[in-house]
């Protein structure tokens, strides 16, 4: 055992101390001659080491001879004392009030250097970090909400209502929405205004992506549709369908009508389709279209009713749409139906909920540092395709959470979203989403309806 190496430890110390003892007078601590080379010898330690080691027996031995305790002192008591002092503490504290006061959001970056101004200091990075860790402060994202009216609340709390089947002696479930599909539309861009990176001292800045203007960035607009991963029998054999049924692009192939620079005359270019109620019909109705797709991804579902479920935008709903999908959609002996989510309700959809998000992520690794039409569509595609089902089941799942987290508060979207189980049961094999209503959420939800009702008939 080498001291001068590594700290001893309790156990070494008292094996010091017990050997030494045999050496030393009781009464005036005094080795006998030679002795105490014999113990050093012994245990590979210096002559510094050992009478630090024999002092703290010595004074704990003094104070109680019943507990001497000779375990080292390190977690709080060594290397240099800690900056991190109640002051500290309640300058971040009064720092982390003041935006909130203001409203303001700030990065990590700006709220160390608003610390480091108002109080003069010159804390870095990482030190902040560790602080605010300390005190318990985590970071996590806001993002805009809809403005919920009373009347769009009830409709929320109307609609999580209907969904509720009472099954005797106070069970309440919600229908099981496996045959609902939902569908929204979003703009992916060629580039990324943002782009985090990472680089060493040595490492060169890579260069920028340029574009003229914000506002003449090249993008896309896609049409999601996808449903609840499950399973189904078929010519008396289980298959699965996997959730995704078809996405959709705004956009065709022309060919240039005229030369440019960039291109020669008749060469393809992508043309945008403006989302107008002729082409969002279209897009339904059209051969490879959506209903079609349905059909072909459901194929073994023509006996049971499908909802598609989209918000109230103009282009879906203008030009009586709805009625004329529906009526489309029950031919040859389906019965397909349009319906509208509740109103200021992203939170409803999917694809809004967190689909899009997810997608967006995947397309851009996939997609990298290409910035043109045909690598965003490609690269969507492939993003859409490669799309977990795992994770689409856990989205389902993620419906009824949210429709519960709705009755709770009201009928509003200000809830916040805890930990569910959703993951621990796909991955324990059982019944991933949770149909369950307890029998005192169903009653908060009719009382939340008749509470606004009243404040309307007030008003």
């Amino acid at each position: 055992m080498n001291s001068n190496n590594k700290r001893l430890r309790e156990k070494d110390k008292w094996n010091i101390v017990a050997y030494a003892n045999l050496f030393r007078d009781r009464e005036t601590k005094e080795f006998a001659y030679g002795a105490q080379q014999e113990v050093l010898n012994m245990f590979s330690i210096d002559r510094k080491t050992l009478q630090r080691v024999l002092r703290e027996y010595d004074d704990k031995f003094a104070e109680n001879h019943f507990d001497v305790d000779l375990a080292p002192r390190i977690a709080g008591n060594s290397g240099r004392p800690s900056n991190f002092t109640d002051d500290v503490q309640q300058n971040i504290v009064d720092i982390h009030n003041l935006c909130l006061l203001e409203e303001d959001h700030v990065s990590d970056e700006e709220f160390i250097q608003l610390y480091n101004d108002n109080f003069g200091t010159n804390i870095a990075k990482s030190t902040m970090q560790q602080y605010m860790a300390a005190i318990g402060m985590v970071v996590s994202s806001a993002y805009l909400k809809p403005t919920l009216t009373i009347l769009q609340k009830i409709a929320r709390l109307e609609f999580m209502v209907g969904l509720i089947q009472h099954c005797g002696h106070r069970i309440y479930r919600f229908i099981d929405l496996k045959y609902e599909v939902h569908v929204d539309e979003k703009w992916f861009y060629v580039v990324r205004l943002k782009r985090t990176l990472r680089l060493l001292p040595e490492d060169e800045r890579p260069k920028p992506v340029t574009i003229h203007h914000k506002a003449h960035i090249p993008k896309v607009m896609f049409l999601s549709v996808i449903g609840a991963p499950l399973d189904y029998i078929h010519d008396g054999t289980v298959q699965h369908f996997d959730g995704k049924i078809g996405l959709f692009v705004f956009g065709k192939y022309a060919p240039a009508k005229r030369r440019s620079k960039n291109r020669a005359a008749g060469t393809p270019v992508f043309q945008d389709i403006p989302v107008t109620c002729e082409s969002y019909r279209e897009m339904f109705v059209k051969p490879g279209g959506v209903l079609e797709k349905i059909k072909e991804k459901l194929f073994w579902a023509k006996d049971f009713a499908i909802t598609i479920r989209h918000d109230g935008a103009k282009p879906h709903t203008g030009q009586g749409n709805e009625p004329f999908i529906s009526a489309r959609g029950h031919d040859d002996g389906w019965d397909i139906t349009v319906r509208r989510q509740t109103a200021q309700s992203p939170d409803m959809n999917k694809n809004d909920l967190c689909f899009f998000a997810s997608l967006q992520k995947k397309a851009n690794q996939i997609k990298k540092q290409k910035k043109d039409i045909p690598s965003l569509i490609e690269a969507v595609q492939q993003a859409y395709s490669d799309y977990p089902e795992d994770t689409l089941t856990r989205v389902h799942a993620l419906q009824y959470e949210i429709y519960r987290s709705i009755i709770t508060c009201g009928g509003g979207n200000d809830y916040p979203l805890s930990h569910s189980g959703i993951r621990e049961r796909q991955n324990s094999g059982q019944e991933v989403a949770d149909l369950a209503v307890p029998a005192e959420l169903y009653k908060t939800a009719l009382a939340h309806i008749a509470s606004l009702s009243a404040r309307i008939d007030d008003e």
